[in-house]
């Protein structure tokens, strides 16, 4: 919408906010990053967010042929180890609310931690629901047991350096919203779900 040539970089979760904040790596960062909820505040120190564009909830999945009872993170047990994408909010979460004694393993990626989970090696992973939904689709042996709505909201982060392109993006954000793009795009990836309220076309 903005007619930028743009290129795509895979980059570690953990280092892209400081990464973007100086501003010679990136220019934005886009990558399910959460503006709100559990490290919001602690992400905004260093980076400016853009207007939100997703709600999003955090879920923990379990493989069902080796777990099939597990149904809550209240039912893991001492000795249990929980799989998180390092530097998420799905790891602050896990680390918040996991009972005593059950141990928190971290992944470079989300892939990772899920593949742990197929083989065993790990009880449950606590991430993003939507970014779970995508990663277990072709796994048949796992699934999502529990959500929690933890008030996070996704932006693109920038360079505080950077306002005229922050305003750029809002601006095409609020075009797209508007014209009923963005409920193009979602129903594509989440068919059968609805469109939040506040990212629906105005009439």
């Amino acid at each position: 919408r903005l007619d930028l040539e743009v290129e795509w970089v895979t980059a570690n979760f953990e280092t892209i906010f400081t990464a973007v904040a100086g501003g010679s790596q990136f220019d934005m960062v886009a990558a399910a990053v959460t503006a709100t909820g559990p490290d919001g505040e602690k992400r905004d120190q260093v980076v400016d967010f853009s207007d939100f564009y997703f709600n999003s909830r955090t879920a923990m999945a379990v493989n069902t042929e080796e777990t099939p009872d597990l149904a809550s993170i209240d039912d893991l047990e001492a000795g249990d180890v929980v799989g998180v994408q390092a530097g998420t909010t799905g790891a602050t979460y896990a680390e918040e609310n996991v009972p005593e004694g059950v141990e928190i393993k971290t992944f470079p990626g989300a892939p990772a931690a899920f593949t742990d989970l197929e083989a065993g090696q790990v009880t449950a992973v606590v991430n993003d629901e939507q970014s779970t939904v995508g990663i277990i689709a072709e796994r048949p042996s796992l699934a999502i047991v529990e959500t929690y709505d933890t008030n996070e909201k996704y932006a693109f982060a920038f360079s505080p350096d950077n306002p005229e392109l922050i305003e750029a993006v809002n601006i095409a954000l609020a075009e797209i919203i508007a014209d009923g793009t963005y409920e193009e795009i979602f129903a594509e990836y989440f068919p059968g779900q609805e469109v939040p309220e506040e990212f629906q076309a105005s009439a």
